[in-house]
């Protein structure tokens, strides 16, 4: 199977455009998001399985949004919001192996959020932990919060 690239763009139209395609000269537009004035400015995503991609939005509206992307589909399909951050998420990333997922914001923190496949949670959700199920693979994920890295003096713009 060939390799997906995946490509996201957004604007100050509030709208978030998911790109993808086998290589680069195949890239055409997979999907869209509106958000309206909640302007979206960062955008992370890792892949699931070989069927999907999970891809996280944030920006204005204080939350992280995460979506799951089939590969053969053109439409996103939300799974949760993360929230708790006082003020605009200013950077998404995965670290290498896809397991966490760092939201930094103006409200001076960072927050790390774990992913997992754990199946034994399943039905067990909070403020802060969120149980979903992937559709095309029809696996469990979870996607907690693990810890809140706070006491920065200014704004955190990257991660």
């Amino acid at each position: 199977m060939d390799e997906e690239v995946y490509i996201s763009v957004s604007g100050t139209s509030g709208q978030v455009a998911l790109f993808a395609g086998s290589g680069l000269g195949d890239i055409e537009r997979k999907a869209n998001l509106e958000f309206g004035k909640n302007v979206q400015e960062v955008m992370a995503f890792t892949r699931l399985s070989e069927e999907s991609v999970l891809f996280c939005v944030g920006g204005y509206d204080k939350a992280v949004h995460c979506y799951v992307v089939g590969r053969k589909e053109k439409q996103f399909t939300f799974v949760c919001s993360l929230t708790g951050h006082e003020n605009a998420i200013r950077a998404l990333s995965f670290n290498e192996d896809s397991t966490l997922l760092a939201s930094a914001s103006q409200d001076n923190s960072i927050r790390l959020w774990r992913l997992t496949d754990e199946k034994e949670e399943e039905g067990y959700q909070t403020k802060t932990c969120f149980v979903f199920v992937d559709a095309h693979t029809k696996s469990t994920h979870n996607l907690k919060l693990e810890s809140v890295l706070s006491g920065h003096s200014e704004a955190v713009s990257s991660v």
